[in-house]
């Protein structure tokens, strides 16, 4: 899930797209195994959500912040893709 406009702070004040519009493949490619160290780093076990902020000038990103749990904005990602992560997730 990407935010595509600075406005707000949280991502209910943003436009919120899925997939993800500006990254390159090598790009998203980052976030995600990023992702799965994070989860595994801290052996996470079922839902987590986290955010990421992305700095493309330098391939660099910054780890926002991390929940265990699903949060509010998991139903914007449910509505986006169709996915059914807290059915996942609580399994």
């Amino acid at each position: 899930m990407e935010n595509i406009d600075p406005v707000g702070v949280h991502t209910g004040d943003s436009i919120v797209v899925a997939p993800s519009q500006t990254l390159s493949d090598k790009e998203y490619q980052m976030l995600r195994t990023a992702s799965l160290k994070i989860i595994s780093e801290l052996k996470i076990e079922g839902g987590c959500n986290f955010s990421l902020h992305f700095i493309p000038i330098v391939l660099n990103m910054l780890l926002l912040r991390l929940t265990q749990g699903l949060s509010r904005s998991i139903c914007t990602c449910f509505k986006a893709t169709g996915y059914p992560i807290a059915k996942v997730a609580q399994k």
